[in-house]
């Protein structure tokens, strides 16, 4: 009999041991961090935003040509717009960006080096408008022209304008002319402009390129126009006297960072004509050469930047922005027809040109994935500053994920550069204070902040304070203990009682 009363108690005083070992255990898995696949709870305040439901990893893209969404050729997208194309004229590269994002939204040949012809010229451009910033010069300084720029205008073989010398001509006028007639001399000016001697110029050239990502560009001369085209006037000690080269790709980048930097340069290209040195000896008035700006009988898109550019050895190029349906978009076509068959050729570069934006325009379009406002993702609530937006095409929902204080967008679209990271926003977390309610049974009695529940609640809030119990490990780690122990004391008082009774 005492055997069995042994036993019986042994094996409650072992129950109450279980339960006390059970007790961290169980603190661990209520503390278990949530899985990386976390589903993004949806938003209450904007109903109309798309919300991603499932999350995948984050993949880093590298854009060769090949990677890039494109599901169809040139000549399929000039058909579906109706504009007439021979392949003859197929351009030798091709590309399409986003210009709020620097997505790539089309590429063909995107990385195939080519020589820029006079789209050199933008690079030019932007060291100026960066001398500007600096403080060197500003659009009113005026530049006096010297007799070898007076002989460099005079070269035919390059395209030009008049220049006198001892005429001041401002940087404004000679932007002007650098980009509506394509003056070499205009350029030659500004360089000497902003640099100390050529050699230094045709490195801040190099040193810009690299800086912004343009990773297979390699300039030689500041126009486009080999050196030994300057007959002499223009030399470049220890330069090879070759072709610029560049890249699709690279030309995007170039006019990707323009926008961001420097939009203020579109008051420079994007009329249809320009008078310059207005009530001068010297006042000329020049249209543009790209066919695709706005007033311009190809016109058909808010055309309003850059740069053409054409040559024997290039064919023709073009650096074009345009915007609409609210958004900007940047393209360039490189080696388009041939220089030989001139007019034919910017007909159908044109050609070309307006279905690339045409699909542009038509086939993407702007989604928001998170309003401004407070959001809780994965159990944590954050701020958004401004709406975050995303392009997408045609049904396609984006999704996202929240990793530390970005929210990372997940798209299946390139960007230009590593560096430019258009698919990644910055919020704050929203740190909330948290004090613990101090339930009293009686006046002026406190619970020394344990959890507790009137006996008079109902079963809903018993419940709910069971619930409550596994976001508090260590109080639950507690409970268990002290009811080991309080059950291993009801043993030890009955073990008492059975001995006195024998």
């Amino acid at each position: 009999m005492e055997k069995r009363k042994f036993k019986f108690l042994l094996g409650l005083m072992t129950c109450a041991f279980a339960l006390s070992a059970l007790a961290p255990i169980a603190a661990e898995e209520t503390t278990q961090e949530p899985g990386e696949g976390t589903t993004v709870v949806e938003q209450t305040e904007a109903p109309e935003t798309t919300v991603a439901t499932e999350t995948t990893e984050q993949t880093t893209t590298t854009t060769t040509s090949k990677d890039l969404p494109i599901e169809e050729d040139i000549f399929e997208i000039t058909a579906r717009y109706g504009y007439d194309v021979s392949e003859y004229y197929k351009p030798e590269g091709a590309i399409l960006v986003d210009a709020e994002t620097g997505q790539i939204l089309y590429g063909d040949n995107i990385d195939k080096p080519w020589d820029p012809a006079s789209t050199t010229k933008l690079m030019t451009a932007y060291l100026v408008y960066d001398a500007i910033k600096a403080g060197k010069l500003t659009l009113d300084t005026k530049i006096t022209a010297t007799e070898e720029d007076r002989a460099i205008s005079t070269i035919d073989d390059i395209s030009n304008n008049q220049i006198r010398a001892g005429i001041e001509y401002p940087v404004r006028d000679l932007l002007y002319l650098m980009m509506y007639p394509s003056s070499n001399v205009a350029t030659v000016m500004l360089s000497h402009a902003i640099s100390k001697s050529n050699e230094e110029y045709i490195k801040m050239m190099n040193d810009k390129a690299k800086e912004l990502g343009m990773t297979n560009s390699k300039f030689y001369n500041p126009s486009g126009a080999v050196v030994s085209a300057f007959r002499g006037l223009y030399v470049v000690e220890g330069v090879p006297d070759k072709y610029n080269q560049t890249t699709a790709r690279d030309l995007a980048t170039l006019a990707y960072y323009f926008l961001k930097n420097y939009p203020e340069f579109l008051e420079i290209t994007r009329e249809p004509a320009v008078t310059t040195m207005e009530g001068t000896p010297v006042e000329e008035t020049f249209y543009t050469l790209n066919q695709l700006a706005s007033g311009m009988p190809q016109g058909y898109f808010d055309v309003d930047g850059f740069k053409t550019g054409s040559s024997p050895n290039a064919a023709l190029n073009h650096v074009i922005t345009a915007k609409g349906k609210g958004r900007r978009l940047i393209e360039v076509l490189m080696g388009v027809g041939s220089w030989s068959d001139y007019n034919t050729s910017v007909f159908y570069r044109a050609q070309f040109g307006n279905a690339l934006l045409e699909k542009g325009f038509t086939e993407y379009h702007e989604e928001t994935v998170l309003k401004a406002g407070v959001h809780e993702i994965d159990g944590q609530k954050i701020k958004v500053e401004k709406d975050i937006k995303v392009l997408t095409r045609g049904d396609e929902k984006p999704t996202y994920k929240l990793v530390g204080d970005e929210i990372i967008v997940e798209h299946t679209f390139p960007t230009l550069t590593k560096e430019i990271k258009s698919n990644v926003f910055k919020v704050t977390k929203v740190v909330e204070e948290t004090t613990t309610e101090e339930v009293s049974s009686t006046e002026g009695s406190t619970n020394g902040g344990i959890l507790s529940f009137d006996e008079d609640s109902d079963l809903g809030t018993f419940a709910n304070w069971l619930r409550s119990l596994s976001k508090n490990p260590l109080l639950l780690a507690g409970i268990i203990l002290t009811l080991s122990v309080f059950i291993s004391g009801i043993v030890l008082a009955t073990v008492q009682v059975f001995k006195k009774k024998d």
